[in-house]
């Protein structure tokens, strides 16, 4: 057993959300730690939460059905726990500016229910956040950049992420906000008009379309593997939390997007792209052409790890193909 399990065997966890995109990554892998799992995930329609992504862990898992706004024991719940990961959320950015009130509820309303069943319970909350709090982006995005979100979604993750802060110094619990890149692995939405960058760039590879590249040649994308969200967040629980707040980039590294999309023709078989300007819609919500670093987690960890991206993205389009029998 090596250092990594030695600190999650036999733990408890509660993962709210943890039947969603990376919710569920963190859920499989905890499980495979060897820790203590509780799920608390309704499956809202449109959130994407799911049983499917969690069918290998069903028999290992406590798995409460119900939404932590209405839970009505979820102070005892927490209070079990030797940690909480939030990785509640609802990720459409588009579909959020259709329905700003749904949005409120899943990306700020249920985040305050889980904050208020936190006092006095000196508990490390991983809560994690999204790299849209930032809005327009610089060349170079660090820990200090000025958010000024330029969706809903994005708005509600940054107010979210100050009530974390606020109720963390007040109640006594201790949170690491996580704001996290463009991720994409297993579990991902599959189909919808919004399932994620790279989701995209499969999707219209596998069904043989051309890829259409807004922008110019060099604009570039921090993108991150899912798996490798939660190794890099999980060591985070192996360190000692001495502050009751504090935040982070989990961009993963920079990549031209040019570049992406000829990996992914070249390991698809098939495919081809071309370049186009900005229509009115997607200008307003694009960040631009950045990088965000990571340069702050990665000193507090020691380093971060971070699976090559050609393997990354050849397990990932392997997930779609088998989920959409190709």
């Amino acid at each position: 057993m090596g250092p990594a399990a030695m600190s999650f065997h036999g733990k408890k966890y509660l993962i709210c959300g943890g039947a969603g995109f990376i919710g569920s990554a963190f859920t499989r892998r905890l499980v495979q730690l060897g820790a203590n799992v509780t799920v608390l995930d309704p499956c809202i329609p449109k959130t994407g939460g799911h049983e499917r992504h969690l069918l290998d862990s069903l028999k290992d898992i406590e798995w409460i059905r119900e939404s932590v706004i209405s839970f009505p024991r979820l102070n005892n719940l927490t209070a079990r726990q030797d940690g909480v990961i939030d990785a509640m959320g609802f990720t459409s950015h588009f579909e959020g500016m259709k329905e700003p009130g749904f949005d409120l509820e899943c990306n700020y309303v249920s985040h305050l229910a889980l904050m208020s069943a936190l006092e006095r319970q000196a508990l490390p909350v991983l809560y994690l956040g999204s790299r849209s709090q930032y809005g327009k982006l610089a060349q170079f995005v660090t820990e200090d950049y000025r958010q000024e979100p330029v969706d809903v979604q994005g708005i509600h993750k940054a107010a979210a992420e100050s009530l974390f802060r606020i109720f963390a110094q007040r109640f006594g619990f201790h949170c690491i906000s996580l704001r996290i890149g463009n991720c994409f692995g297993k579990g991902q939405p599959l189909t919808g008009s919004d399932i994620g960058l790279i989701g995209c760039f499969i999707r219209d590879t596998l069904e043989n379309k051309n890829i259409c590249l807004y922008g110019t040649p060099d604009r570039t994308r921090n993108l991150i593997y899912v798996e490798d969200v939660v190794d890099n967040s999980l060591k985070l629980f192996t360190q000692r939390w001495s502050h009751e707040y504090e935040s982070y980039n989990l961009a993963g590294p920079a990549i031209r997007l040019s570049e992406v999309v000829k990996i992914i023709i070249d390991l698809a078989g098939q495919g081809s792209y071309t370049f186009a300007p900005f229509d009115a819609d997607t200008a307003r919500l694009d960040p631009g052409s950045s990088v965000i670093s990571d340069n702050k987690l990665e000193k507090c960890l020691n380093g971060l790890v971070f699976t090559p991206f050609r393997n990354a993205i050849a397990a990932t389009i392997s997930y779609f193909k088998e989920k959409q029998n190709l």
